[in-house]
């Protein structure tokens, strides 16, 4: 299984979020990374996103003015998923 994305960020732009990471290194082969997001009142999270092996960001949009969500990155080959990324937080300014 490959190992989880490094560096995670996320930024907002009006309703829309940018997340970006780094490729896992020292992992086996990478096939495409699925973004993962939750709102900080929610504990489930949801598929929001998925990015082929050679991107590092996706975007998300239709979010909300004025509440902050939670991004994770799982990378995923043919072995399987990766443990998620540490969660990163932004908030949509209202």
């Amino acid at each position: 299984m490959p190992k989880a994305p490094l560096e995670v960020t996320a930024a907002a732009t009006g309703t829309t979020a940018t997340v970006s990471w780094k490729s896992p290194r020292g992992s086996q082969p990478v096939r495409g990374y699925r973004v993962e997001m939750r709102t900080e009142d929610l504990s489930t999270w949801e598929r929001k996103a998925v990015a082929e092996a050679d991107v590092d960001h996706a975007e998300v949009s239709g979010l909300k003015k004025g509440k902050t969500y939670q991004f994770r990155v799982i990378a995923v080959n043919d072995a399987g998923e990766s443990h998620p990324s540490a969660p990163v937080s932004v908030e949509v300014k209202a």
